[in-house]
């Protein structure tokens, strides 16, 4: 169940992050998400 819901979490984080940020910082929230996990 954690496990579900950090994906969910994450998914959302990123989706919002997406909207937010045009397509400038994708590329450092990815680094980011990669240096998370």
């Amino acid at each position: 169940m954690l496990a579900r819901n950090k994906l969910l979490i994450g998914l959302t984080v990123a989706s919002l992050m997406i909207l937010f940020s045009e397509c400038e910082c994708v590329e450092d929230m990815m680094d980011n998400l990669k240096a998370k996990m």
